[in-house]
């Protein structure tokens, strides 16, 4: 891994001025669709009851595969961003419109969501409540905007970095500390019986390594054309969160106790790590690029540059769409009491067609849609 985090020798020229990437909006549109996923599928694939039966091995390898949506969203986020030479009063202007702004419509908005469903007192013993669990992390579905928010506001800082062509190594090494960083802090964290690491303001610090390599990527610093180790590592990667997920189930279910045994089911551990970058170097790919251009239909391109505008309003929105069919009007596979495939299939659509429906109405309002940084 750290021997592939070395310059590589392309032209300089290759992401110089593209007409559009298809690879950036394909990992737009995978991220968002692996997110939802998680929230809805994965919610069925980690139910003891169900481990190990035939419906769980047909749904576990897209699950181990989502497992690399929040990585891929930062990796993308520092591919497009750190290379912007802004100046600070900028880079405060985006941060602010979308970052900020969303934060605190979908916080109020998640608070006044608790009230109604647990029927609690809007009065100031609610807020203090609020406020005593806000460190706590993730606190709520929030949780990658807060990182988001750490990274975006140091933007001045890691343009630094990325805009001496000239001198590579140093940002390199910074991205190699941090990848070495966040090895260690997970593995201390499931060591230490899952202790609470990280809290909401330094978990961004986890996940810099993402967004660094997005830029290394970017600049060229960084080869991710190796189709070899691009496939060896979605092919280990891979491998080992499906074997993973299957260790910490079963330890679940059998009352066993194995410190390990849930570190393949966070985001930040070694398979997912490189199963992530093996994905996100294959679809950015700039050889690849012309291939996605040539193999997808212009309709299909249309839609997929559509539906990858809709990607970050649909991130912020879906949640509630889950929180309101499950929790309010408590539609559950128990409930329902249809066939697995159909229910999942079904709760899948649904989440996702609402997502993107009520993300597109909020698009076509100028004055709402800075409620999802539009």
């Amino acid at each position: 891994m750290m021997k592939f985090l070395s310059m590589a020798h392309i032209s300089p020229s290759l992401y110089k001025k593209p007409s559009r990437f298809i690879g950036a909006d394909i990992i737009r549109v995978l991220a968002m669709l692996m997110v939802i996923y998680l929230h809805t599928v994965y919610s069925f694939t980690v139910r003891s009851d169900f481990f190990a039966t035939k419906s769980w091995f047909i749904f576990e390898p897209l699950a181990a595969l989502s497992k690399t949506s929040m990585v891929l969203f930062f990796m993308l986020s520092g591919f497009l961003v750190i290379n912007k030479n802004r100046t600070v009063k900028e880079n405060w202007r985006i941060t602010k419109n979308r970052i900020i702004v969303p934060l605190l419509f979908f916080t109020f908005t998640n608070i006044v969501l608790q009230v109604y469903k647990y029927k609690l007192p809007f009065v100031s013993g609610l807020w203090s409540q609020f406020l005593a669990a806000l460190p706590k992390y993730p606190n709520n579905w929030l949780w990658f905007l807060m990182v988001l928010l750490f990274l975006y506001l140091l933007n001045p800082v890691w343009q630094t970095l990325f805009f001496k062509e000239k001198n590579p190594e140093i940002a390199i090494y910074v991205t190699k500390l941090f990848f070495i960083y966040t090895f260690i802090t997970v593995s201390i964290k499931f060591a230490g019986n899952n202790l609470n690491f990280f809290n909401s303001f330094t978990s961004w610090l986890g996940y810099l390594f993402f967004y660094l390599y997005g830029a290394l990527v970017r600049n060229n610093w960084i080869n991710s054309s190796r189709k070899k180790i691009n496939f060896f590592l979605i092919l280990i990667g891979l491998s080992m969160i499906m074997v993973g997920d299957y260790c910490n189930l079963y330890v679940q279910k059998y009352s066993l106790k194995f410190i390990f045994a849930g570190y393949f089911t966070d985001y930040l551990s070694l398979p997912v790590v490189l199963l992530g970058i093996g994905i996100f170097n294959f679809l950015i790919a700039p050889d690849n690029q012309k291939s996605f251009k040539h193999f997808f239909h212009k309709k299909i391109l249309k839609v997929l540059q559509v539906l990858a505008g809709l990607s970050y309003g649909t991130f912020l929105i879906h949640p509630l769409v889950v929180d309101t069919l499950s929790n309010i009007l408590g539609i559950n596979i128990d409930t329902l009491h249809i066939n697995i495939y159909l229910y999942n299939t079904f709760y899948f659509l649904v989440v996702l067609g609402s997502g993107v429906l009520i993300t597109y109405i909020i698009m076509k309002i100028p004055k709402l849609r800075v409620i999802i940084g539009g």
